[in-house]
């Protein structure tokens, strides 16, 4: 479904100023410095291969949202409930 979603871009894997992926939080001090949220409470986003801006404040990510439950074959670890295909990104 195509939604519009408003949070903080987290990006541990990503460096500079552009982002092909991230994840999309609610409140970044607690992703980064209280640990991570749990995996419900993110929306694993990806962008195409220029990517995106990465914005350091609150943003509107727009895109078409999937709820996929996807697990660990051999934990039964659950990896991810929400991806989302990012259009764009705008600042707040």
């Amino acid at each position: 479904k195509r939604v519009a979603l408003e949070g903080f871009i987290w990006a541990p894997t990503g460096a500079g100023e552009k982002v092909n992926s991230f994840q999309l939080v609610y409140n970044i001090a607690k992703c980064c410095f209280g640990g991570p949220p749990q995996v419900q409470e993110r929306v694993f986003a990806f962008a195409s291969k220029d990517g995106v801006d990465y914005l350091p404040d609150e943003v509107r990510i727009i895109g078409t949202l999937h709820v996929i439950l996807n697990k660990d074959r051999d934990t039964g670890k659950i990896l991810t409930v929400y991806t989302l295909d990012v259009d764009r990104v705008e600042p707040l």
